[in-house]
This record gives structure tokens, sequence and C-alpha cells, in this order.
């Protein structure tokens, strides 16, 4: 029998840097077409999602905006924002990241933005869940399966901005 060989680490940290590379290339342009040049976005590249959805930013001050929701999917990148200083925080991660083209990874940068252009709104919906949850108006079931409504309808609005501002690019 004969054994597979594994990709040499080399091989996989150029493509992740070559990943990594295309994104804080295309970031800065994508920045200024969507308006969001006077935010402060810095990238972060990390290899676990563990890492940083229970560690990573700041604990959910007000302002603070995460949006990451999982739905039992693995995902590329997420967002945080602190919308009332402009300042956005999106994380990559790192073994997703290496398997997109440049077209999927534009269409990720362009999410990630949209997320930040609705951040004020999206943060109304973290606390009115919170607001719910503390009062004990409903069981920890029903506020998740809200949670989890709002999050799939937040997240294709989202997606329908990023859409719609690679259309209007002429991506």
């Amino acid at each position: 029998m004969t054994q597979r060989r594994k990709p040499a680490a080399t091989t996989v940290a150029k493509e992740f840097q070559s990943s990594v590379d295309f994104i804080e290339e295309i970031s800065p342009e994508w920045q200024e077409t969507m308006g969001l040049d006077h935010i402060e976005i810095h990238h972060h590249y990390l290899d676990a999602a563990s890492s940083l959805l229970f560690g990573a930013g700041t604990k959910n001050s007000p302002g603070t905006v995460r949006c990451a929701y999982m739905g039992g999917t693995t995902f590329t990148a997420f967002v945080e924002t602190r919308w009332n200083y402009q300042m956005a925080d999106v994380y990559w991660m790192c073994p997703s990241i290496v398997q997109w083209d440049e077209e999927r990874l534009i269409a990720t940068v362009v999410h990630e933005y949209s997320h930040i252009l609705c951040a004020s709104e999206q943060y109304l919906l973290e606390f009115k869940i919170e607001e719910i949850a503390a009062g004990n108006q409903m069981t920890t079931a029903d506020i998740d399966a809200l949670a989890t409504m709002y999050y799939e309808r937040m997240e294709m609005a989202t997606e329908n901005v990023a859409r719609a501002v690679l259309r209007a690019a002429g991506q």
C-alpha cells in the first residue's frame, strides 16, 4: 500500500502568504470604493476559529458588534466593529483563505466591509437579543432560535448589500 504524501509545509505557507498579500493589496481600494476610508480597519489572520470566537478582540462593549454567524458551517472571515469609534477589525481564518480564488476573496472583503457599513443597525440586533435574554421572557431554546433567525437574516441582508456593491463596481 502506498502512502499519500502530504503537501510540503512551505507550499501551504506560500499559498497562505499569497492570499494574505492579495487581501492586503485589494482592501484599501475596496475601503475607498465603499466609502469606508474614514474608518480605521485592521486585518488579522488566525489559524483556528476557536481562538477568535472566544478570545480575540475586545469583550463586547457598548458599540461593539461581532458578525460571525456560524450556522454549523465553516467561515472565511468575520468582522468586529466599534462603530461609535469608527474602528473595525477583520479576522481571517487561515485554513479557509488558502482554498479560495481571488474572486471569492474579493467577494469576502466586500461582504465583511458591508458588515461595517451596517454595524450600527446590527448593534441594535445584538442589544435587543441581550435585552430579551436578560428579561427572562423566553426560554434559552427560544432565545437561541430567535438569535439564529435574526442572524440568518442579517447575513442575508449583508450579502445583498455586498452583491449590490460588487455589481455596481462591475465585478
